[in-house]
């Protein structure tokens, strides 16, 4: 029987039990249960599910896995893909991979010997299965002894040593020794040519093989090795020594899992092995060159690289060759002489990469290969070391220089051109010139046409076909016999072509130059315009032929290694390589003299013609070629100028960290990065400090850590990724204007006008129903309703509605409206050029501009808690719901929509495959192209299958509710293959259909998506899907396809090469790799961390906002410091305009221009910027919702939705909060107040108006960090669109359709203008400390202005060094210092409402000259970013109270009391965590002070405050006030005043007690 045929029957048992049709839950299809990547990639058409189709699908992938990987590794992989080879514990939830290849071993062999097939002989050993349990007689299998018990660890560290020592090439070879010269079987031994050699009898070979039964390799080499009886009996008790032991450590392995001891000993054991410690003691340069002579017997490169040892790249290539050479000779002895699996493959790469100091341990047997870790090391350690060892071992690469030469001139002479062509219909009198037609042909038409020849063939020139014989003489090869032929003469290129490509591959040309060879590669290129002959085309193939030839093949290899030999004049030059490198040869020279005499002497070969007439110039150019072709081959490395490095014809791409020709390009020292990133940090401040606050682990910022990477790659893409800090430049070059960030929150700025008139057509909605935005029932009503219209309307989804249903309220119509508007501009805006939004030039638009939308439902989301509900009353039965749910699509799906979507595919397809069609046979001629393409013709049967398909891919994808990662996935494939989620074609379907559903306990309900599934959040929605399709686009403008290129991927290798080399630390990567993490997810808006969202992130963000809630209520104090530096950088009108008495009086002294200038200003910052949505605090459904506990617990958990629904709560007292303190409105206006003044400024900047010494807005340091390249172009357009008497908004759009360059370059100026004013969030400045968990985001929660303003203020300002920053310092310490002191009055009157001793003692207390100073410092932006941090740890080390708007310093100082106890100083640490003391002291104080009450311990102020913590907005200066009204009322006393009272009162009653019962005091008591 047919193995294959076997194995397809074994896999049909483990998969569908011959079900052509079947499909499973995850997709998989028909009677092998193909997944559709797996079947694409082996059926002869993807689209043929037919059973013929699958069989012959089937029967090659069989064929190419068991080829490969044997019986049992092709099981492996039918289940686990080539990945999962090896990787037996893997499993899909039902079996592991070693169970299912167990199983189908196990079937193979039944099905073998049902059909009359001995398994033994066919699967090579009597198979055992992955615990090494013999799978043969499974009747005997209950008679099986109990396992042995289990063995300490010392013994299994001892074996498992002494096995990984024994398997040595070097120890088997001594063992063999010692068993030929051992004296019991020394006589008995046959020699060759003097005995009859001893050959097993069939006693022996039964004996052997008994003994040994699963063991073929050591059978083998028993049978073969002995040389005699007694020496076969002592050869098979060593190997049976070996078996024995194997097993015993398989045992250990499976009894003790991880098995630690082993694990150690197989390590010792293998470090010690002599090859192993060979590779690391041989592979530095010198000792490879010498090694490299005696390996070169074995077949390996190590000769080659050595010569060339000073080459980096050399030496690396040596010493991975060294390594191999040694591990391959310890292969071949250990087999030979030992009996031992020889394995090449896997000890020869283990070996390459050892000897590169990648690894320093051995692979060893048993339980090492199968640890996850490390195979997860090694596979990225073979990425890294593929090419090397490929070449080093002679292995034809999977791309390589020959290729990439040969796709590039293809493309080049393919390229068609216009000619002039004689037309013979207009032939005029003969002798006058014929009138010409331009007709189209490619460069080699073109040249056939120009010579006169039909074919390039050597017949036309006068030259002959070399034969065979002829060929072996010249000593041409096959390859160099084809630089004649006219395949070679079809690069035919023009004379621009020719010298572009020469200077891109560094090769030499002159005007003379009618052709030339591309150095080790054999190709040839005829320049076309220079050629006008045939002789001419002769003479210069048979140049270029010669510049093809090496010197070793002219004057033959003998004569070669004699000059490679002989010792070279050792002043000048140390061998023939640094002779090939000269320049100018001196012809006196006698190593030169030699070899112009074998050359001359062997012109023939050299260039296929019998000549002797040869100048010595002549001849000296051509050897100079030969020379120069010979240094090519002997050289393992070349280099290209774009940087890629060949080494043996494998490439390595310049950013592969292998290629360390170019790791100079890639990675820079710590040193050469930090005088670019402190660059502008005065002289006096050391660059490692600059470094330290924004890359160290307290201050890291994602720009910081990112700008700071040694990687080049990493460094370019935060350039053009994130916002820059201290006013740095992005390095962007010509290419843009905008970095992705940035470019995300100008996209935003287009499209949020929608989401605000959403917002308003809701309020009007609640309004007229007398509802309140705080009802959430109220809220979520208008947005399904506004679905249902959207739906309804523009996707015609009306098929379960009745006409009642069909009838909606105005308002519900204009935000459905309003939805349909934002949707086709995001559309526009994924259609449109990148470099219209400032992005990379040339790029091609995030969609085809020809990209249809047909499917036009609402972005259809599933409600996961609705889905919990309806899963849990159909009796958690998800595999009956997955059914039904595939039911319903049948019914629902929109079949019309679906074939059109194929037609579409169909379409691009064939646009596609024609395009590489023409590619492919341009030049050709008709006879030899293939048929041309066709558009495929769509079927109702092909529509009814993707019916099927995607209808079941639906109904698994609802329940499943899975989502791909995007960023550093190890998924074997590029980083973030999976297109986002909004971009998926989704299923068309009419979800109003309604279809019966019968529930667990019997009842049917009306089911339909929208009512039961959907998500109905439609204000969430919507705010998500603006924030994706954004932050998308702005990736995609800034670095173009990033996920299909891989940068990601690039960046991951690059990290583990420096980690793996020492020049970046583990640390430092894992570090790098969050902050692109963090970065990349805020920038798309989607959580790319595979961490899960935990009970205690959810806790953490419970508490933030109660703490919020509680002390938020002081914060507009803090803002209004900031007026100070805004009204340095942007003027009075900051200040003014937000005060409606100092507004009104400045508006009356300006002139009617100035009016008009400041109202247009106004104008273009809605226009352009509008108002951040996220000031409307009581709008959004973001401000009241919760589901942290049910996404972490589960959305059945009673307790998480009552823990949800407090969260809810919370977050409307946080809305308290902040309508109390106007923070977010305050913000808002002030950056749109620095945006206006920035727009005034710009037009009066661009008419060349002066500013005054004090303020420089667009200096040379402001112009740079906005990425202005020409400043006279941007002065010219702010006049010409903006700056005239005629602009009006309208302007805005047409300046950034005409000339985006400009218009970008004035939007960052005004954004940067705006930041310098009013500290605002970035991406860049992210504070990853603070993000790291949900511990520091307690820790530090309101710290998040400070650590940003030291990057963003601080060193901004010692950077930039302008008079506008020390005015904004000063400024800024004023307003800080009155924001102080009013925040200390009005502590001070709500502490103290009617005690005016007791405020003015608060006052003076807080009023004192340091503390004045100390708060004018250290609550600015620029001065007090670092200081506050210090205030912090004061307080917490001495109890004296600081400034912290945000903390509770209600409390004493400490006066003479010292730190105080451990306690103290913990509970003062507290104190400086909000939202710990915001969670924890309401708690204590509360159930103290009712613990007094209860006891009758009198009520104390203490008492009352402990209370008042317990309410919501105890922080607010308002309760504080309330608090002491109700002292007042109460006429409560302090706790300490109570006590002292009752000690008083207790002392009294005692001194009363004591008097009665004293006899002398009862004497003296006279009445």
């Amino acid at each position: 029987m047919d193995v294959v045929d076997a194995f397809l029957q074994a896999v049909t048992g483990n998969e569908s039990g011959g079900d052509y049709d079947v499909v499973n839950r995850i997709g998989a299809r028909g009677r092998y249960q193909f997944i559709q990547s797996t079947y694409n990639e082996w059926a002869d058409d993807p689209d043929d599910w037919s059973p013929e189709a699958q069989d012959r699908a089937a029967r090659k992938m069989a064929t190419y896995l068991i080829n490969n990987y044997g019986f049992r590794g092709a099981f492996e992989a039918w289940m686990g893909g080539e990945g999962g080879i090896g990787h037996e514990d893997w499993s899909d939830g039902n079996t592991t991979i070693g169970e299912y290849a167990d199983n189908g071993m196990r079937q193979m062999e039944e099905i073998l010997a049902n059909n009359g097939e001995n398994p033994i002989d066919i699967l090579g050993s009597a198979p055992v299965d992955s615990n090494f349990h013999s799978r043969v007689d499974h009747e005997m299998m209950s008679d099986t002894p109990e396992p042995p018990p289990e063995r300490d660890p010392f013994t299994r560290f001892i074996e498992s040593a002494q096995d990984a020592l024994l398997d040595s090439g070097v120890t088997s070879s001594l063992r063999y020794l010692w068993s030929e010269v051992n004296p019991t079987v020394r006589g008995s031994l046959t020699v060759p040519g003097f005995n009859t050699p001893y050959s097993p009898t069939d006693e022996d070979i039964d004996y052997v093989k008994k003994l040994l039964p699963n063991d073929v390799n050591a059978q083998n080499f028993v049978l073969t090795s002995a040389k005699s009886q007694d020496h076969m009996f002592m050869l098979a008790a060593m190997k049976k020594q070996d078996y024995d032991r194997t097993m015993r450590l398989a045992q250990d392995a499976q009894m003790n899992g991880m098995n630690v001891a082993g694990i150690l000993g197989s390590l010792v054991g293998g470090m010690l092995d002599p090859v192993n410690l060979g590779t690391v003691a041989l592979s530095g340069v010198g000792t490879a060159r010498a090694f490299g002579k005696v390996l070169s017997r074995l077949g390996t490169n190590a000769q080659k690289l050595s010569a060339f040892s000073k080459i980096k790249a050399a030496q690396m290539a040596a010493n991975a060759a060294t390594g191999v050479a040694m591990m391959g000779t310890d292969r071949f002895l250990a087999s030979n002489f030992g009996g031992f699996d020889a394995n090449y493959l896997q000890y020869m790469t283990q070996a390459a990469i050892l000897g590169n100091a990648f690894d320093a341990m051995r692979m060893v047997k048993g339980a090492i290969p199968r640890s996850k870790a490390l195979q997860r090391t090694m596979v990225a350690l073979d990425k890294m070391e593929n090419n090397t060892i490929a070449g080093a071992l002679d292995l034809v690469p999977a791309n390589s220089l020959k290729q990439d030469i040969k796709r590039e001139l293809n493309s080049l002479s393919s390229k068609t051109r216009e000619i002039d062509v004689p037309s013979i219909k207009d032939k005029k009198v003969e002798g006058t010139d014929l009138p010409t037609t331009k007709i189209e042909v490619d460069n080699h038409e073109a040249f056939r046409r120009k010579v006169g020849m039909t074919k390039l063939e050597m017949e036309d020139l006068g030259l002959s076909t070399p034969t065979d014989k002829e060929a072996k003489v010249r000593h041409l090869t096959l390859q160099q016999r084809e630089a004649l032929d006219a395949k070679r003469t079809k690069y035919v290129l023009t004379e621009r072509q020719a010298i572009d490509f020469a200077n891109a591959h560094g090769i030499p040309i002159t005007k003379g130059t009618k052709a030339f060879n591309i150095p080790a590669t054999g190709q040839t290129v005829v320049i076309g315009d220079r050629i006008k002959t045939k002789q001419q085309l002769k003479t210069a193939l048979l140049d270029a032929h010669t510049q093809s030839v090496g010197m070793k093949e002219v004057i033959g290899e003998e004569a070669y290694n004699r000059i490679l030999s002989n010792p070279l004049n050792k002043e000048v030059r140390t061998n023939l390589y640094d002779l090939l490198e000269d320049k100018h040869w001196n012809t006196s020279d006698p190593i030169v003299q030699q070899i112009l005499k074998y050359t001359r002497g062997n012109i023939k070969a050299l260039r296929g013609e019998n000549r002797t007439n040869v100048s010595d110039k002549t001849l000296m150019k051509w050897v100079k070629w030969i020379s120069q072709e010979q240094k090519y081959r002997d050289t393992p490395i070349r280099v290209s100028k774009d940087g890629n490095l060949y080494m043996y014809d494998t490439k390595f791409d310049k950013d592969n960290p292998a290629n360390l020709a170019t790791e100079e390009k890639w990675v820079s020292d710590q040193k050469e990065v930090d005088k670019k990133m402190q660059s502008s940090l005065p002289s006096f401040m050391p660059k490692s400090m600059g470094r330290f606050l924004e890359a160290s682990p307290l201050f890291q910022t994602v720009y910081g850590v990112l700008g700071s990477s040694k990687l080049k790659l990493v460094r370019d893409m935060t350039n053009r990724v994130f916002l820059p800090t201290r006013g740095r430049q992005s390095d962007l070059g010509d290419t843009m204007s905008v970095v992705a960030e940035r470019n995300k929150r100008y996209l935003q700025d287009r499209v949020r006008p929608f989401q605000h008139e959403y917002l308003d057509a809701r309020n009007e909605w609640m309004s007229s129903h007398r509802h309140y935005n705080f009802q959430e029932q109220h809220r979520f009503f208008f947005d399904s309703e506004v679905q249902k219209c959207y739906n309804a309307k523009y996707a015609g989804n009306t098929k379960g509605l009745s006409p009642e249903e069909l009838q909606f309220d105005p308002a519900i119509e204009k935000a459905a409206d309003t939805m349909w508007k934002m949707r086709q501009t995001c559309i526009d805006i994924m259609k449109e050029d990148p470099y219209a939004h400032g992005g990379l030039k040339g790029l091609k638009s995030y969609l085809d501009k020809d990209y249809q939308v047909l499917d036009n439902e609402f972005t259809r989301k599933v409600d996961r808690e609705a889905l919990t509900r309806l899963i849990n009353s159909m009796g958690n039965d998800t595999d009956k719901l997955i059914e039904k749910l595939d039911e319903y699509a049948h019914i629902a799906v929109k079949k019309d929509i679906v074939k059109k979507q194929m037609e579409l595919e169909a379409e691009r397809n064939f646009k596609k495959e024609h395009q590489k069609w023409e590619e492919a046979n341009a030049g050709k001629n008709k006879e030899d192209i293939p048929p041309e393409p066709k558009l495929k013709e769509i079927t109702d049967d092909m529509v009814e299958e993707e019916v099927d398909k995607r209808c079941k891919e639906w109904a698994l994808g609802t329940v499943d509710q899975s989502e791909s990662l995007a960023c550093f996935n190890h998924t074997g494939t590029h980083t973030g293959d999976n297109i986002p989620a909004f971009m998926r074609r989704r299923l068309p379907m009419d979800t109003t259909t309604r279809m019966p559903l019968t529930l667990r306990d019997g009842s049917t309900i009306d089911f339909s998506f929208d009512k039961f599934l959907r998500d109905k959040n439609t204000d969430r929605i919507m705010s998500s899907y603006i924030d994706r399709v954004c932050g998308e686009v702005a990736m995609y403008d800034s670095l173009g396809d990033w996920r299909a290129d891989g940068i990601l991927d690039k960046i991951e290798q690059q990290l583990q090469h420096g980690v793996s080399q020492g020049f970046i630390s583990k640390t430092t990567a894992q570090r790098e790799k969050k902050a692109i993490i963090e970065g990349f997810s805020r920038i798309l808006s989607t959580n790319l961390d595979s961490e899960p969202h935990t009970f205690m992130d959810a806790v953490s963000q419970l508490l933030r906002t109660k703490s919020y809630a509680d002390v938020g209520g002081q914060m507009f104090l803090a803002q209004l410091g900031e007026y100070g530096s805004a009204m340095a950088y942007c003027g009075n009108r900051v200040l003014f305009d937000n005060i409606p008495i100092l507004k009104n009086i400045r508006r009356a002294m300006m002139s009617g221009e100035e009016k008009k200038l400041e109202d247009i200003a106004k104008m273009m910052q809605e226009h352009t910027w509008g108002s951040a949505v996220e000031a409307r605090v009581w709008d959004r459904n973001a401000s009241y919702e919760s589901r942290s506990f049910r996404d972490a617990m589960g959305y059945s958990s009673v307790i998480a939705k009552r823990l949800d629904k407090l969260n809810s709560l919370e977050k409307i007292f946080s809305n308290v909060t902040s309508t109390l303190n106007q923070l977010p409105k305050l913000t808002d206006a002030m950056i749109k107040q620095t945006r206006v003044s920035g727009i005034i400024d710009s037009i009066k900047w661009a008419h060349n108006e002066k500013f005054g010494f004090s303020r420089q807005p667009f200096s040379d340091f402001f112009l740079k960090a906005a990425n202005v390249k020409n400043v006279d172009a941007l002065k010219k357009d702010i006049i010409k669109y903006i700056g005239n008497d005629k602009a009006d908004v309208s302007m805005l759009d047409k300046w950034r359709k005409e000339n985006p360059q400009t218009y970008f370059e004035w939007r960052n100026l005004m954004d940067n203008y705006s930041n310098r004013g009013i500290q605002q969030m970035s991406v860049g400045n992210t504070p990853l400390l603070k993000e790291k968990n949900w511990f520091t985001k307690l820790l530090f929660q309101f710290k998040d202005f400070s650590f940003r303003a030291i990057n963003d203020q601080t060193l901004r300002v010692l950077s930039s060094r302008q008079c506008d920053d020390a005015l904004a310092a000063m400024y800024a310490m004023g307003t800080n210092l009155a924001s102080y002191m009013g925040l200390v009055y009005l502590r001070a009157y709500a502490k103290y409402p009617s005690d005016p001793k007791g405020r003015q003692e608060y006052l003076n207390r807080n009023f004192t000259a340091n503390r004045l100073a100390w708060a004018a410092f250290s609550r600015g932006a620029i001065t007090g970013s670092l200081p506050s941090f210090g205030s912090d740890i004061y307080e917490i080390l001495t109890g004296t109270p600081m400034m912290r708007t945000t903390v509770n310093n209600s409390y004493n100082p400490r006066n003479d009391k010292g730190i105080g106890s451990a306690s103290d100083v913990a509970g003062r640490m507290i104190k400086q965590m909000p939202a710990m003391s915001s969670g924890l002291d309401p708690m204590f104080a509360g159930v103290t002070s009712i613990s007094h009450i209860l006891n009758d311990e009198g009520l104390s102020k203490e008492d009352i405050a402990g209370v008042m913590k317990t309410l919501p907005f105890n922080g607010f200066w308002g309760m504080t006030l309330l608090n002491s009204e109700i002292n007042d009322i109460t006429e409560a006393k302090s706790r300490k005043e109570l006590k002292k009272q009752k000690d008083k009162t207790n002392t009294r009653q005692s001194s009363s007690n004591t008097d009665s019962n004293n006899p002398l005091a009862n004497l003296m008591n006279v009445k």
